[in-house]
């Protein structure tokens, strides 16, 4: 019945936290999973747990548990909490050991303090990074991201808005991979791509509609090693 499957549900993940104490992987999809059962597990793996995976609402309290895990170095979070407040979002920068990191969703005041995150790179590790449709996403904000991301191999971004901003991809010398997603992104980045990114081996400008035979341009001059 439908009550049994959400009794079993609201409990699964403590019985996992409880019978499975190897385990290194968490994956929360759009299920209706009860908030504390996510706590307490988090709590419980915080310094075992490697890489989590969160489309499901956490609470403030929740997220908070979410960045004391301390080994984590992989983090899929894709917001459903429009109340977190937008101070706690830098505190996924405790989170020194990720590699790779997907951030989706974020609203307003919470995307003003994305950037707080990498801050005097606090992520050094960070190799991959995704970025979709974080609301009011401004060039000032994303340049300090890709600023303090210089060690990047891959990175990726959606954003309908956005139009400037990426020039800082320049500072990205390491990337192999580059996806944009971005309608209203200019030729101009392009030329800071094609000038520094030497090593981009898979470029996916999809959805830059705006971007014409310029950038095409700007890109084959310098991308050599494009597949």
């Amino acid at each position: 019945s439908q009550m049994c499957r959400r009794d079993r549900t609201n409990v699964v993940v403590s019985i996992i936290a409880g019978g499975c104490p190897n385990i290194v992987h968490l994956e929360l999809r759009y299920f209706a999973f009860d908030d504390e059962d996510i706590r307490m597990f988090l709590q419980k793996k915080k310094h075992t747990l490697l890489s989590i995976y969160i489309r499901c609402y956490l609470s403030t309290l929740t997220y908070q548990a979410l960045t004391q895990c301390v080994e984590l170095e992989k983090l899929w979070y894709e917001n459903s909490n429009n109340a977190l407040p937008s101070g706690y979002v830098e505190n996924l920068s405790n989170l020194s050991k990720l590699r790779e990191l997907s951030i989706l969703y974020l609203k307003g005041a919470q995307t003003g303090n994305l950037h707080k995150i990498f801050m005097n790179k606090a992520l050094p590790h960070l190799t991959k990074l995704k970025i979709h449709f974080c609301e009011n996403l401004d060039p000032q904000t994303l340049e300090k991201i890709l600023k303090n991301c210089s060690h990047l191999k891959s990175f990726e971004i959606a954003d309908s808005n956005l139009e400037a901003g990426l020039e800082a991809l320049g500072g990205c010398s390491e990337l192999e991979e580059l996806t944009i997603e971005c309608c209203s992104l200019k030729d101009e980045t392009m030329k800071h791509v094609g000038s520094s990114c030497h090593k981009i081996k898979s470029l996916d400008l999809s959805f830059c509609q705006s971007l014409t035979e310029k950038a095409v341009e700007y890109i084959c001059s310098g991308c050599s090693q494009l597949e």
